[in-house]
């Protein structure tokens, strides 16, 4: 109930008046007759009764609302405490509004770029701020990984390459994304390269193009011979640096490997064909180098007799170095006979395939004098027809007198024997001879009646 308010007080002008009438038994009354000018209000028990009951009213409120205002102080001061700024109840209301003024509204050093788009956040600044990082969860359109993932996204990236980082040996091939957020599903990826190599002798090196990663690379096919036939390939010599000639099949291009029979069977490997005609070709083999009647490489030989070679003095009936022989006298034991004995010069005879000495005593002196230096050996192959013979050859300056002289002889062999029709090959060593010298050899036959033979088919420096 609303307590009156607009009580007023009395007023008069002049004394008060009160008429005063006898009333009986001692009693009188008393009429308040002052004239007022304005009529005031009367303050009784009701209006006493109410009023106490509003102050009754208005204290409990008061305690009350202590009671709220201290355990509110106790409430803002416990959140302002949480707020990382120190307050208690007991702080005054001042107090506390200073130290929510104290309160950081935001903390951290994020920017808008640190922050997802369409995100919002506040830093040490207080204010709300909107994210602006790049979402490329689903970038691009290129397609899904394979087909198990149809919907996860492939980016291309840039600058990829390979690399081999700082602080590892570990070759590496990195691809750099864009700036801002993946979300784990999508799939940074280079452009794959394929390569083309056409088959060489010489090593190869396939690379990427720039920014890709190779993904394969593609060798041509090498020609397959197997079971080829080889009969087009080349046959030549070759003088290699290490001075020896070689033979050399040329083969064609292309890989080879072992051959199985169809048929069955052990596998063999695979077959080089070279004509006759080309070995022949490639040794340099004709009929006419071919003894008559043997077949090599084909060719069927027509020789019929051997013609003399740069080393060859004689060679069955070709004449050679030194411009033939010619018998002259045999001296036994000095040039000038004084001391000695000279038999007959015998008689000398070229026949068809040999040369002829009949005699018991016989010399032979080349009619020429012999460049020795290329030489290391004076060669002789002879046979006894008739008697009992010993054969003796020598070097020497001068055109010899006397074949066991001393004077002029450069190199001289010890006798040789041999049966008769035996072919024999006597040689001399001339190998320290670097000079023109004549050659000599000659026989002394047993038989003292002259009744000797000897034949002689060759005589070379080797």
């Amino acid at each position: 109930m609303a307590l009156k308010t607009d009580y007023k007080d009395a007023a008069w002008s002049g004394d008060r008046l009160y008429k005063i009438t006898d009333a009986g038994s001692g009693k009188s009354t008393i009429e308040d007759v002052t004239s007022y000018t304005v009529s005031g209000d009367s303050f009784g028990a009701k209006d006493i009764n109410a009023t106490n009951k509003a102050v009754n009213d208005l204290l409990d409120k008061m305690t009350t609302l202590g009671k709220s205002v201290s355990d509110g102080k106790t409430l803002v001061a416990a959140a302002i405490t949480a707020k990382k700024v120190a307050a208690t109840a007991s702080d005054s209301f001042a107090t506390l509004a200073e130290k929510i003024g104290q309160i950081v509204l935001g903390s951290g050093n994020a920017t808008a770029a640190d922050v997802l788009k369409g995100k919002t956040f506040t830093n040490s600044g207080g204010v709300e701020l909107a994210g602006t990082m790049p979402d490329h969860s689903a970038k691009d359109s290129l397609g899904g990984i394979n087909s198990t993932y149809p919907n996860v996204p492939i980016h291309k990236g840039t600058y990829g390459q390979f690399c081999t980082p700082t602080g590892g040996s570990e070759r590496l091939f990195a691809v750099r994304p864009d700036k801002g957020y993946w979300n784990g599903d999508t799939y940074v990826a280079a452009p794959a390269t394929t390569k083309t190599v056409t088959p060489s002798t010489a090593q190869q090196t396939a690379y990427p193009d720039s920014g890709g990663v190779l993904e394969k690379v593609v060798v041509g096919a090498i020609p397959n011979q197997r079971g080829q036939s080889q009969k087009s390939a080349k046959c030549y010599t070759y003088k290699h640096t290490d001075g020896v000639t070689y033979l050399v099949n040329w083969l064609l291009a292309g890989w080879y490997s072992a051959w199985q029979p169809t048929s069955g069977g052990t596998a063999t490997y695979a077959e080089v064909w070279t004509k006759q005609a080309d070995v022949a070709s490639a040794l340099g083999i004709t009929a006419n180098k071919i003894k008559k009647g043997t077949t090599i490489c084909g060719i069927t030989g027509t020789w019929e007799g051997y013609v003399a070679g740069n080393g060859d003095l004689y060679n069955k009936g070709a004449l050679g170095l030194g411009g033939g022989f010619t018998a002259i006298p045999y001296y036994g034991d000095s040039e000038s006979g004084a001391a000695g004995y000279m038999k007959g010069a015998g008689a000398l005879s070229y026949d068809a395939a040999q040369m002829r000495v009949d005699g018991c005593t016989v010399c032979l002196t080349s009619n020429q004098a012999v460049n020795l230096s290329a030489y290391s050996k004076l060669n002789v192959t002879f046979r006894w027809n008739k008697g009992t013979n010993n054969f003796r050859m020598q070097a020497t300056y001068n055109k010899p007198g006397c074949l066991y002289g001393a004077s002029n002889n450069v190199a001289a062999s010890v006798a040789t024997s041999g049966a008769n029709n035996q072919a024999v090959t006597a040689s001399l060593d001339i190998s320290s001879i670097n000079a023109n010298c004549y050659i000599s050899f000659g026989c002394i036959s047993g038989n003292s009646n002259g009744d000797a033979q000897m034949l002689i088919d060759r005589v070379w420096l080797s």
